[in-house]
């Protein structure tokens, strides 16, 4: 036998309910009864739902601060491969030191610089 779900038995609980409500008199206590217990069951199918809202919403700002760190890292590993690449690039082409290139100049200066 398959077992439904809460959410499909809450449901099929709260449909039966209203057709119950159908027979009953309006200014009958068993009406007021049987709407407040309609009553609960919407309250416990409404904090279900926010349950699986937030549950769904925190496992999406998981996954976003998980993307967010690798495209970091990736961005951070980029920049000094390219940075290591132009920087040998220059001292190659600088080797005698008789001439030196803006290029090299700024990649010495982000290497060289440290904040405070």
């Amino acid at each position: 036998m398959e077992e439904k779900s809460i959410d499909v038995l809450l449901e099929d609980e709260i449909a039966f309910r209203l057709e119950e409500l159908n027979g009953l008199p309006l200014d009958s206590e068993e009406f007021g009864k049987a709407c407040e217990s309609i009553d609960r069951l919407y309250k416990l199918r409404i904090e279900k739902l926010k349950g699986d809202l937030e549950k769904k919403n925190s496992n999406r700002a998981l996954m976003s601060n998980i993307l967010n760190v690798g495209v970091s890292t990736a961005v951070a590993g980029a920049s000094l491969l390219f940075k290591n690449k132009w920087l040998k690039r220059g001292f190659i082409f600088e080797e005698k030191g008789s001439i030196s290139s803006d290029l090299t100049r700024s990649l010495m200066s982000g290497i060289t610089k440290f904040k405070k």
